[in-house]
């Protein structure tokens, strides 16, 4: 089943713009490979991640990403299905914006849980 998810990290103190780019290029490629789309949007201190691919395959990435050292308290915000990609252009495409951490608090307080990522998907689709 294709699912869109969307995942929260803070960053890695230190984990700059030539990181960032070579996180960006790595990701690209193996997304690629595994049939994953996706953004990644840093405001400066948090990452939000959007991936959409065959649930079984997201779900063991997922796993990966938990227990990798350069996500800070990563959490999940929302995994729902989907009928066709947002992102499918990009294996990873990195978005450098606007705080979109306090959107997404503020649309978990005023949403109800299963409409957050699906929100949140939707703004930063008008960012790329």
């Amino acid at each position: 089943m294709l699912v869109c998810q969307v995942i929260t990290s803070k960053m890695v103190i230190g984990f700059g713009a030539e990181a960032l780019t070579r996180l960006e290029h790595d990701m690209e490629a193996r997304n690629r490979i595994l049939d994953i789309s996706g953004v990644l949007h840093s405001d400066g201190s948090l990452f939000t991640l959007v991936l959409e691919g065959d649930d079984a395959v997201l779900s063991a990435l997922t796993r990966r990403i938990m227990a990798d050292k350069r996500h800070l308290a990563p959490r999940i915000v929302g995994v729902y299905p989907i009928p066709l990609r947002r992102f499918g252009k990009w294996g990873m495409r990195f978005i450098r914006g606007s705080a979109l951490a306090g959107s997404i608090g503020d649309l978990e307080t005023r949403l109800a849980p299963a409409d957050v990522a699906p929100s949140v998907v939707s703004r930063l689709s008008v960012m790329v």
